[in-house]
């Protein structure tokens, strides 16, 4: 604790040294003098901050708005990957020319309606046999567009083969009832109309969308798995009892899948040390619808977040099995219900984003809950010491009881002795209020004799281990509230007598 500093003071030594002398004629040489003198050892300052300053990870102390404190942890962002509609067609579809005005259908998943598919790769050929007379031949798409102008190619089929192709970067196609029309129409030098079918083929290579609009059918989607651990927690080894009565979780999600969305499975459970699972139970287990884009928001995120707390869950009593782990999966469903198929659209980086927060306030109770933190100390300056007595000077400011008991700590890390040989000293909280606030501070001095023997024993202490015992007010009846601004003092000094 980085407030925590300990030091000894000379001067007070041999000033308190030079007032305990007495003139010679008054001393009686067969008397063995025990002069005393006090030295400040520790003291300290602290809130509840600086008592779980050792937290890091993902997790960090907040002070909110109102001084209150809370433990928040936060997950990773994470997303689906891009959606690809057609990634289970092959990479080209041919089409044998059989009559004059080929209806292709358009090649989509099952249950899919295709209004509108804008190109970002792909290719759209086509090849024709040789012909022994010359032809003026034209291809027409009037599904086929780009900047408002319809497909045409205009070409000279002659005693060779003919193949040509366009990129299809830019253009929209537009299906009637999932299908496209490919018109040709070839003419003689002298205007007559020539029949090519079963004399060349279309081909479709290789294409992207941008951006595909209309009826997708119902895709579950399931998101990445993700976990949190609660090092607060981790910390503490099970010893006793503490409750958080207000704790909420936030999941958050961002779409732009401009499709309807809901989120149908939501599987979340915490672990505890003993390796004990418990099944969160939320409004996501039953379902929640999430925003999506409309046609007018194509490329935009549209967010939704969901809260979790002690009125619409488990999550209470989750926290009060003290969990280190917790973990969260979720799927995705779209068009569930839409029953008329109304059309949506999907980008070729439409996804969908979760994330998630762990918010703790310090609000609730705590019996017997302990909580560790270690001194340095330095005692070897004193010798010939016949007795000694401790003085534990406490302001607390909290709202909580506190039983302090002291371990002295060797330089191989050994416990020597404790502080107090029976019962620990035990510190009322500051008084509070019946909604849990506190007023004024509780002001308490303990004395701590020890004799020489016991005093020699410790002198080769190079640390202190102070172990807090902490109880909300009415052992842990009472629910708290923990904030910023409360603080709790102590004060660590021995009163000695030396043998002269």
């Amino acid at each position: 604790m980085s407030k925590f500093f300990t030091f000894f003071s000379l001067f007070t030594f041999f000033c308190l040294i030079n007032a305990c002398k007495i003139p010679y004629d008054d001393v009686d040489f067969n008397v063995k003098l025990t002069p005393e003198y006090a030295v400040p050892l520790v003291q300290t300052n602290m809130n509840m901050g600086d008592l779980f300053e050792r937290f890091d990870g993902s997790s960090y102390l907040k002070i909110q708005a109102n001084g209150r404190l809370m433990m928040s942890y936060k997950s990773r962002v994470l997303e689906t990957p891009p959606f690809n509609l057609f990634a289970t067609l092959p990479d080209v579809q041919t089409f044998p020319i059989t009559e004059q005005n080929t209806v292709i259908s358009f090649p989509s998943p099952n249950d899919t309606r295709i209004d509108a598919i804008d190109f970002k790769k792909g290719f759209l050929k086509w090849r024709f046999d040789a012909q022994s007379t010359s032809l003026n031949v034209n291809i027409s798409i009037p599904q086929l567009t780009k900047n408002g102008q319809m497909f045409r190619a205009n070409f000279i089929l002659s005693d060779t083969p003919y193949r040509d192709s366009i990129d299809l970067n830019g253009w929209t196609c537009t299906p009637t009832q999932d299908n496209i029309v490919i018109s040709y129409v070839a003419k003689t030098a002298s205007g007559e109309t020539v029949s090519l079918n079963f004399q060349g083929a279309y081909e479709i290579t290789r294409f992207e969308y941008k951006t595909v609009k209309g009826y997708f059918g119902q895709l579950f989607i399931p998101l990445p798995k993700d976990s949190l651990g609660f090092d607060f927690f981790q910390l503490w080894k099970k010893n006793g009892k503490i409750l958080f009565t207000e704790p909420t979780i936030t999941v958050n999600f961002e779409n732009s899948m401009g499709v309807q969305t809901r989120i149908v499975t939501s599987t979340a459970e915490t672990v505890n040390q003993a390796g004990e699972r418990y099944a969160l139970q939320s409004p996501l287990t039953l379902g929640v619808n999430i925003n999506n884009p409309t046609f007018g928001q194509i490329g935009t995120f549209q967010k939704t977040a969901v809260t979790i707390d002690n009125k619409n869950s488990n999550l209470t009593t989750l926290v009060s099995t003290a969990p280190i782990l917790f973990s969260q999966s979720i799927v995705a469903l779209i068009n569930i219900g839409n029953t008329s198929k109304v059309a949506g659209f999907l980008n070729d980086d439409s996804r969908l984003r979760v994330s998630f927060g762990v918010d703790i306030p310090f609000v609730g109770t705590a019996e017997n809950f302990v909580v560790y933190d270690t001194l340095a100390l330095d005692l070897a300056k004193f010798s010939e010491v016949a007795n000694a007595e401790f003085k534990i000077t406490t302001d607390n400011g909290l709202p909580i009881d506190m039983k302090i008991q002291g371990y002295f700590i060797n330089s191989t890390g050994s416990i020597i002795d404790s502080l107090v040989q029976k019962e620990p000293l035990i510190l009322r909280g500051a008084p509070t209020t019946s909604a849990g606030t506190t007023i004024g501070t509780s002001l308490a001095y303990n004395f701590v004799k020890m004799d020489a023997a016991k005093f020699t024993n410790i002198r080769s202490a190079k640390k202190v281990i102070v172990k807090y015992t902490v109880s909300s007010t009415n052992n842990g009846a009472n629910p708290v509230i923990v904030n910023s601004s409360q603080n709790f003092g102590l004060k660590l000094g021995v009163r000695v007598g030396v043998n002269l």
